[in-house]
């Protein structure tokens, strides 16, 4: 494994100050794959994983993972509804899902168990969602750094403008590829 593969980099972001993870995906077939590795790489490194997803695609996902997981590495992966997670009250809103976000890390808090967290970022049709995206993924980077989390914000590519995509790339400090390869984002503008 090179040292820009996931499980290198996590594990540096781990001893370090955590990771906000910009991932693009252009397929799901590299999508999957790095998944799978970034729960085994947390899972291996004593996390548990928060993942952030839709259903078809978690019903797929989980499916995998249980050829590769036994049933206690399993339960360290907690599952949450991305729909849920970003249009609870019908819309993209920062302060609603950073209150999820926060409400959820204090369940992980209880149980004095580290994890990181892999989010599916979706959203339906609305107006000025890059500036939403914007607000939202400025606020996640202060968040992240300040609590040495490790997280992947994982868009889909065919959904992400030109103009979005260089928005996420300067409130992200590393960049995912669909081939596993995990770089440090030149266009980081930092907190």
């Amino acid at each position: 494994m090179s040292e820009d593969q996931i499980g290198t980099k996590t594990e540096w972001m781990k001893q370090t100050n955590g990771g906000h993870i910009f991932y693009n995906f252009h397929e799901l077939n590299g999508y999957f794959k790095n998944a799978i590795t970034y729960i085994k790489t947390a899972l291996e490194q004593g996390d548990e994983v928060l993942f952030i997803e839709n259903e078809r695609l978690w019903s797929s996902l989980k499916e995998k993972l249980v050829m590769c997981l036994s049933t206690a590495q399993l339960r360290k992966v907690c599952y949450i509804n991305n729909f849920d997670f970003y249009c609870m009250n019908g819309d993209f809103e920062s302060a609603t899902i950073l209150a999820y976000f926060n409400k959820t890390q204090d369940d992980f808090t209880k149980k004095n168990s580290s994890f990181r967290t892999w989010a599916h970022v979706e959203w339906g049709c609305q107006e000025d969602i890059d500036i939403k995206i914007s607000e939202y993924e400025r606020i996640v980077d202060v968040t992240l750094c300040k609590s040495g989390l490790i997280s992947v914000c994982a868009y889909d590519a065919c959904r992400v403008s030109p103009t979005l995509e260089a928005i996420l790339k300067r409130f992200h400090n590393f960049l995912l590829y669909d081939n596993e390869r995990l770089i440090h984002s030149k266009e980081y503008s930092g907190f």
